[in-house]
Parts: C-alpha cells; sequence; structure tokens
C-alpha cells in the first residue's frame, strides 16, 4: 500500500513538479509548445492560487500535482469570483498515485 500526502509544493520542488507535470501529460498526443509551456510554470500555477503534490510518505518521491487555481488569475478558465478550479492534474508515470492528488 502506498501512503501519500498531499501539502502544497515547496518552491525548491517547482522544477521538480514542472517536469513531473509534462510527464503525466505525455503520451500519444504529444503537447503543442503553448501547453508545454502551461505545463512546465509550477511558479505560475503557485502565483495564480495553491500549487499541490502528492508525495510518497515512503520514499518521500513526488508521485503527482494539481493546481487548485483562484478565479481571476492568468491559468483559470471556469472559476467565477468566490471560487477556484482544479487544474492540471498529473501523476508521475512511475507510481502507482492516480487520483490522490484530489482526495
Amino acid at each position: 500500500m502506498v501512503n501519500i500526502h498531499v501539502r502544497p509544493a515547496f518552491e525548491r520542488e517547482w522544477a521538480e513538479v514542472a517536469a513531473l507535470t509534462v510527464a503525466g501529460f505525455d503520451g500519444p498526443r504529444r503537447p503543442d509548445a503553448a501547453r508545454l509551456a502551461l505545463l512546465r510554470d509550477a511558479a505560475g500555477r503557485a502565483a495564480s492560487g495553491t500549487l499541490l503534490v502528492a508525495q510518497d510518505e515512503t520514499s518521500g518521491a513526488l508521485a503527482g500535482t494539481a493546481s487548485l487555481l483562484r478565479a481571476g488569475t492568468p491559468y483559470a478558465r471556469l472559476a467565477r469570483p468566490g471560487e477556484a478550479e482544479l487544474r492540471l492534474l498529473a501523476s508521475c508515470p512511475r507510481s502507482a498515485v492516480g487520483a490522490s492528488p484530489t482526495r
């Protein structure tokens, strides 16, 4: 069993979060340049809300990420005033985390 702790990302982890997000969105349809820029911009997502990580408590490895974004910020698309939205949910392809960042 994997024990996962979901918490806000530390600034020192932003580069790792960016790489994890890109890896999580890798697939048969490669993201275009604009999408890759969004996936890599962990700092921008952190500034627009809360950049979350799912950390394996046993190994300490980051296994997933999601962005909880405030309405009216650059990366929010659907949230209205007083709301937030969850975007860019990604898990490390090598982990069995799945949807843990949303639990």
